[in-house]
C-alpha cells in the first residue's frame, strides 16, 4: 500500500537528501516537503523523478536546480517565500511551461518583478502558441504569483 502522507524533510544538509530520500521511501514518493529548512540551494532531483508534488516554501533559494526538468510526474510546484528574483523566475520559466504534467505553480511572496513576471508570460505564451494538440487538461491551471 503507497503511503500518501507528505515526507516531511528537515536538515541542513542538502548534498546527499535526495538520493537519501529516494533509498528511504523507494519510487512511489508522492508529495516531498522540504519547507523551512533555511536552504540556499536544492540537491540534484533525479533520484525524486516520479515525485508529484514539491513544497520548497521558507528556504534561502534565489533558483531551482536544472534537474527540476527531470522530475517527469510534476504536477505541483510550491516554492513561496523564497528569494527568488526576475533571473531565477526567468531560468526557471522555460522547464515550468515544457512541462507536460505541471498544473500549479506557486512563487508567491518572492521577489520576481516585472522581468519576472514577462519571462514566465512568454514561456507559457510560446509553450502554448505550438499547441497541446487540443487536450483541455495539458498545461498550468494554478499560478500564484502574489507579493
Amino acid at each position: 500500500m503507497l503511503n500518501r502522507q507528505p515526507l516531511r524533510i528537515r536538515s541542513k544538509s542538502t548534498e546527499r537528501l535526495a538520493a537519501e530520500v529516494q533509498r528511504l521511501a523507494g519510487p512511489s514518493v508522492h508529495t516531498i516537503d522540504m519547507s523551512d529548512n533555511l536552504m540556499p540551494q536544492l540537491p540534484n532531483l533525479r533520484p525524486l523523478c516520479h515525485t508529484r508534488e514539491v513544497r520548497i516554501g521558507s528556504n534561502l533559494l534565489t533558483s531551482l536546480p536544472e534537474s527540476i526538468r527531470l522530475l517527469s510526474c510534476l504536477t505541483a510546484l510550491h516554492v513561496p517565500r523564497n528569494g527568488i528574483g526576475a533571473q531565477g523566475a526567468a531560468a526557471l520559466a522555460p522547464a515550468a511551461a515544457a512541462s507536460g504534467t505541471l498544473r500549479l505553480l506557486d512563487l508567491s511572496l518572492n521577489e520576481i518583478g516585472d522581468e519576472g513576471v514577462c519571462a514566465l508570460a512568454r514561456a507559457f505564451g510560446e509553450a502554448g502558441a505550438g499547441g497541446a494538440g487540443g487536450d483541455d487538461d495539458a498545461g498550468l491551471t494554478a499560478l500564484s504569483l502574489t507579493a
